[in-house]
């Protein structure tokens, strides 16, 4: 990621639950990189693939695979195509990265699809449906694979097998958030746009909710709050309204109630709690977000006040089963 002066780094940290901190690692990437992606294989091991070395730097072809069991890191196969801000997703189950999609060096959007093969990646001979940056990848089944309406057409693209197919969508969505709610069936949460759509495999099948976000986000996080037999509970917290082009990182959160019977057709449907009384300590997008197994919150780095600097500021939102998130501490 970035650090404080918006370069970037080649650290690594793990979080301790225990203790509440990170530890810095004595592993390191071979370059520095930001605005990459780390993808989990089925192996265990992450790869961690393009994005810039410097800012405003040339999008680079190098990976990483970095492995947890033994913390190392080393240099993994080149892309075909230098990238940055792509997506990535597993494929095969796990054993494959399909990657797509990005700015090139001359900040354009990119079509290519590439995929690691072995110990190689292969160039696949469709683009995506349009080219697109900032795009979320969801594996829906063994070898199909969505790629978010991340262009100005609003055009998302569907990898099934051997071929790319264009599906129409009724939003752009630049950096959204994805939540897997029931078995076959997802959840994406705005990304330059209040909505929320559901995606269905086999298709797939996409509509949207019934309502609208309290506000407009991108570059956030959604975490699991609480599950139950009819509904679950999502935090979205943070986040650029990309509409709002140079403005700061928002400090609000909102809860994201799926109901699982309460939508047309008996389908779920989302419902939205404002917290309009309930702000983050500091303003925070581009930042992690991921649950500790006692239930809680933790959402870490990203961008703080303004577009920077770059923060290293942890939150923790203290978790009470069933409620609106009641305490913040940093």
């Amino acid at each position: 990621g970035h650090e404080s002066s918006a370069a970037a780094t080649d650290t690594i940290e793990v979080y301790e639950p225990d203790t509440r901190t990170f530890r810095l690692l004595d592993a390191r990437m071979q370059t520095p990189r930001a605005e990459h992606t780390a993808t989990l294989l089925s192996s265990g091991k992450i790869l961690l693939a393009g994005g810039v070395a410097s800012e405003g730097g040339p999008p680079l072809a190098s990976t990483d695979v970095f492995d947890p069991a033994n913390e190392s890191c080393v240099p993994g196969p080149t892309m075909n195509d230098a990238r940055r801000w792509h997506g990535a997703a597993t494929r095969e189950g796990g054993q494959s990265v399909m990657v797509a999609g990005g700015y090139d060096a001359a900040g354009e959007m990119m079509g290519s699809v590439e995929f690691l093969d072995g110990d190689d990646f292969v160039r696949f001979a469709e683009p995506l449906a349009e080219p697109s940056a900032q795009l979320t990848m969801i594996r829906f089944a063994h070898d199909q694979v969505y790629c978010t309406a991340s262009n100005f057409l609003q055009v998302a693209s569907i990898f099934d097998g051997g071929e790319i197919d264009r599906a129409p969508s009724v939003d752009i969505r630049f950096r959204a958030a994805w939540r897997q709610v029931d078995p076959g069936r997802w959840m994406l949460f705005g990304g330059d746009t209040r909505s929320v759509m559901f995606l269905e495999g086999n298709g797939p099948t996409r509509h949207l909710a019934s309502v609208l976000t309290a506000h407009r986000r991108g570059a956030h996080s959604l975490t699991l709050r609480s599950t139950g037999d009819d509904s679950d509970f999502y935090l979205a917290a943070g986040g650029f309204n990309i509409g709002n082009q140079g403005a700061p990182p928002v400090r609000t959160v909102e809860l994201v109630e799926y109901r699982r019977f309460e939508g047309p057709g008996g389908r779920g449907d989302a419902v939205i709690h404002r917290l309009d009384d309930f702000l983050l300590p500091i303003p925070m997008a581009g930042h992690v977000g991921f649950n500790e197994l006692t239930g809680s919150t933790v959402l870490a780095g990203g961008v703080g006040d303004g577009l920077g600097p770059h923060s290293r500021r942890v939150i923790v939102i203290l978790d009470e089963k069933n409620t609106p998130p009641v305490k913040c501490g940093g």
